[in-house]
């Protein structure tokens, strides 16, 4: 099938194995529609509530008409304390088929690592780095993590501050950037709580770099903890934003600067 095409709201049914021989090992069928798409690196995923259970990963995610849109991946039970009902995922269809005739000819993939911590002992913080993502921390005071391609970037910056309030911090922060670019557009920026109660701004905005002649969009995260002030700065080019943007904006908002 073709999985570009599949619409938000439309059927689906995912096919495989539950519990493998539990069940008497008969493929079965469960049916929902598809709830979103979800972008990882170079993969989009379907979510999905039709049932997806230990068994049906590698099964089939159909479409209405019976064709293939998807693989069926993993399911989300437990966030916390907290039970999850009915968000499933599978790899889109679209996002495997060039590497099929690889697969049918023998050969062999290797699966993406889990989402791994950073801690920067200098600056006492820690952040969330995804998968295929390379970190770079020879400079403590400007950590870089560089995403496939290296064209997306998450840097984190860690100043010693004397006078700034957290607002005056975001201030300056931002007014700096616009002094650095051309073109400059902030979007939006509201006030949230990082890991640990620790208030901060979110920021999100757009301008061109001079060494980059494309525009840029960044998610920036600014915070004051004591002396530390920190900028959180995940950006790529405008164009790349959709593919990129969910894994930048995810791995910013799991800074966690400690006291």
């Amino acid at each position: 099938g073709d999985s570009d095409r599949a619409q938000v709201g439309d059927e689906v049914v995912a096919m495989g194995y539950p519990l493998g021989s539990g069940l008497g090992g008969q493929a079965t069928v469960t049916k929902g529609v598809l709830s979103a798409r979800r972008q990882e690196g170079n993969t989009t995923y379907l979510q999905t509530d039709a049932a997806i259970n230990p068994g049906n990963s590698g099964g089939p995610l159909l479409d209405s008409q019976g064709k293939v849109i998807g693989i069926n991946t993993l399911k989300i039970g437990q966030i916390g304390d907290t039970t999850i009902e009915s968000i499933g995922f599978a790899i889109a269809i679209n996002s495997v088929k060039s590497i099929l005739p690889s697969l049918l000819a023998g050969g062999t993939i290797t699966a993406p690592t889990q989402w791994t911590t950073y801690q920067n002992a200098s600056w006492r913080y820690s952040i969330q780095v995804a998968p295929g993502w390379t970190l770079d921390d020879a400079d403590k005071d400007n950590v870089l993590i560089w995403g496939p391609g290296q064209v997306a970037l998450v840097q984190i910056f860690g100043n010693v501050v004397t006078g700034y309030t957290l607002e005056s911090w975001a201030d300056y922060v931002t007014n700096f950037r616009r002094s650095q670019s051309t073109a400059f557009t902030e979007l939006s920026r509201s006030r949230i709580l990082l890991t640990g109660n620790v208030p901060a701004y979110s920021i999100l905005y757009t301008g061109n770099s001079p060494a980059e002649p494309l525009p840029e969009k960044v998610r920036a995260i600014v915070a004051v903890v004591g002396n530390r002030g920190f900028e959180v700065s995940a950006n790529t080019w405008e164009s790349s934003w959709n593919q990129y943007g969910p894994s930048l904006e995810q791995m910013a908002l799991s800074f966690a600067p400690r006291p």
